[in-house]
């Protein structure tokens, strides 16, 4: 039993009489009452009543405790011991199907042994989350086809390296230079990464339009390198070490943009982690509050690190799915569908366990032998213990 401080008027279990709000009493339920729940709905016993004392005195017997007294009433269930457990007062060990004496009380998940019980936390987010974060994150990671990029992103492949004095290339031949000369990993990330690739770039000609003018707008004569060192070259034509030494300034720059467009989806996985996690860990932990089964404190920190974890995961599945993405190519529409089915099912399955108005709280029973000394002796010990806390207070 609970030796509390009453938070509203109680009657006795035992002796029906009134126990004033402020009082102390020895309750089965726990101080801190869950939201919604109302300690007079359990049992309570008054510490010391004066009219149960004056009572039995003049009846010539020994007052004893309202909760000593209770154990030997019909609201003291006797159970068949399932297991071997220990006596509540003496230690002994009860054998298996053996008729005991059974005392029901309530703790908060996690303050004791519970029957048949489990701790009420909140889950990971798990693949439900994270799998539509990397949905998310990734939809844009198999736009590396031609026609997914923007008309002004074209544009730039049709007169880069020409000039306006010889036209633009061809439909065909713009897109032949962008699939031969831009790395996969850049195409496989999308328009965004395609620009940044070309950012501070020229096409230059293997061979100068000076030196081979009927070779500018094609493909295989071009090759991409930094701006600066195609205008100090002039009209010469490259050298292998130059050609050498530009597709190796290309390998760099794909993996630079590649790293990028990892971090970018990582970032943006993580926000989506968080904000899809808080959609179900928010209402479920409320829930939980609300039926009673965490304190407020321990709903807030759940949220918490609810949101926490799956921003984490969010942002490390988003990034290695990108980084996938990139050398294999779209791996966004399975993870889409998957993630976000999973999503779907892990918001029901969670909020609907949440909502149901079950037990708040563990049920804890002690169990005492046959005899009813060791029962009266358990009360009489629970029940002083209570009157001296009572009178130091």
């Amino acid at each position: 039993m609970w030796h509390v401080i009453t938070e509203e008027e109680l009657n006795c279990t035992e002796c029906s009489h009134s126990i004033p709000t402020g009082s102390q009493c020895l309750s089965q339920m726990p101080v801190d009452m869950p939201a919604g729940f109302y300690r007079r709905k359990y049992e309570n016993f008054c510490i010391d009543c004066a009219q149960c004392n004056r009572k039995e005195t003049k009846a010539g017997l020994h007052p004893s405790p309202c909760f000593a007294r209770s154990l030997n009433h019909w609201y003291t269930s006797e159970e068949e011991a399932k297991d071997p457990v220990p006596c509540g007062c003496c230690g002994a060990t009860i054998p298996k199907g053996t008729w005991t004496t059974v005392q029901k009380i309530y703790d908060w998940p996690g303050g004791g042994t519970a029957a048949g019980a489990g701790s009420v936390t909140a889950p990971p987010a798990g693949p439900a989350t994270s799998g539509a974060t990397m949905a998310a994150s990734t939809a844009k990671s198999g736009a590396g086809g031609w026609h997914n990029l923007r008309r002004a992103t074209q544009l730039k492949f049709k007169t880069m390296g020409v000039g306006g004095a010889r036209g633009i290339r061809t439909e065909a031949m713009a897109q032949r230079l962008y699939e031969k000369n831009v790395p996969q990993t850049v195409r496989n990330a999308g328009d965004r990464a395609v620009n940044e690739f070309l950012k501070g770039k020229h096409a230059s000609h293997v061979k100068s339009a000076a030196n081979a003018p009927g070779r500018v707008r094609q493909p295989s004569n071009i090759t991409f390198e930094d701006a600066k060192k195609n205008l100090a070259r002039g009209k010469c034509n490259m050298t292998a070490r130059e050609l050498d030494a530009a597709k190796s300034g290309v390998r760099r720059s794909a993996i630079n943009v590649g790293v990028r467009t990892a971090l970018r989806s990582a970032v943006r996985g993580g926000i989506i982690g968080a904000i899809s996690e808080a959609l179900i860990v928010v209402p479920e932990n409320f829930l939980h509050w609300r039926r009673g089964r965490k304190t407020g404190e321990q709903a807030v920190v759940d949220v918490a690190k609810g949101t926490a974890v799956a921003a984490g995961v969010g942002a490390g599945t988003a990034g290695v799915l990108t980084i996938a993405s990139l050398s294999l190519g779209p791996l966004g529409v399975p993870f889409a569908i998957a993630g976000g089915g999973l999503f779907l099912f892990s918001a029901i399955s969670r909020i609907g366990k949440a909502a149901k108005r079950d037990l708040p709280l563990y049920e804890r029973y002690i169990f005492f032998c046959k005899g009813k000394r060791c029962k009266t002796q358990f009360a009489k010990d629970i029940t002083s213990a209570a009157r001296y806390m009572a009178a130091a207070v």
